[in-house]
C-alpha cells in the first residue's frame, strides 16, 4: 500500500509542474491553456486526494480513472484552441 500512495504522490508532483511548462518558460501556449490547466488539475489532485484518504472505494477509483481520460482530452483541446490565431 505504501508504494502506490508514494508512486502517486511522485506521479501529482510532477503532473503539475510538466503541465504548466508549456506556458511560462516555453511559452508555446498562452492564458487560455494556463486558465484552464490549472482548473481541470486542480480538480485532478482533488479527485487523487480523496482516493488516497479511501483506497479500498472502488467508485472512487472508477471516477478519477473516468476523470483522468477526459483530463487529457480537454487539455489537448485547450492546447489546438490556445494556439488559434483568435488568440494569440
Amino acid at each position: 500500500m505504501m508504494y502506490k500512495t508514494t508512486s502517486t504522490n511522485f506521479c501529482l508532483l510532477i503532473l503539475v509542474p510538466v503541465s504548466l511548462l508549456l506556458t511560462y518558460p516555453f511559452q508555446i501556449t498562452n492564458w487560455l491553456y494556463l486558465v484552464t490547466a490549472i482548473a481541470l488539475e486542480s480538480i485532478f489532485v482533488h479527485k487523487v486526494w480523496l482516493l488516497m484518504q479511501s483506497t479500498s472505494d472502488l467508485e472512487l477509483a472508477r471516477s478519477l480513472f473516468k476523470y483522468s481520460i477526459i483530463y487529457m482530452m480537454l487539455l489537448s483541446v485547450a492546447i489546438v484552441v490556445d494556439c488559434l490565431p483568435i488568440f494569440n
